[in-house]
């Protein structure tokens, strides 16, 4: 496969969802390295410093960027609405991802691939990537 450009990709987690992003991250490491770039952005819902310093050695060992984005105020908003805790370990990080275009646009990143942190990367992005939005900030598939 040749060699492409850029590719972003983001996570939302917490600490009890942090292991699960790691598996993740290194299935898109694993099965994408002919992107000469991959940047991983962690929306970040407090997370410790340990966890983050662990996928930063994971990053780093793929020779990738990362970046931990603090979702607090983002997080506030939600729990403002009365939102229910996701998940079997109560999390609201889930819901960051509803603000991925406007916390993005803030680094001047307009398109990304968001991830559940219990997804395996398979295969190559590429396709997906490469996949026109038509001008919308998202798309989502069936099935990858």
């Amino acid at each position: 496969m040749h060699k492409a450009g850029r590719l972003d990709v983001v996570w939302a987690t917490d600490e009890n969802y942090v292991f699960l992003t790691g598996v993740s991250m290194v299935s898109l490491f694993e099965n994408n390295k002919f992107f000469e770039q991959i940047a991983v952005w962690i929306l970040d819902d407090h997370i410790s410093d340990k966890s983050r310093e662990r996928l930063a050695e994971c990053a780093q060992k793929y020779n990738r960027d990362i970046q931990f984005l603090d979702v607090e105020e983002y997080i506030l908003k939600i729990k403002r609405t009365g939102a229910m805790k996701w998940g079997t370990g109560g999390s609201y990080s889930t819901y960051s991802r509803m603000f991925l275009a406007d916390l993005m646009h803030q680094y001047g990143v307009s398109k990304v691939i968001y991830c559940d942190c219990d997804l395996i990367i398979d295969g190559p992005l590429q396709e997906i990537w490469n996949f026109p939005l038509g001008g919308g900030y998202s798309w989502n598939g069936e099935r990858v």
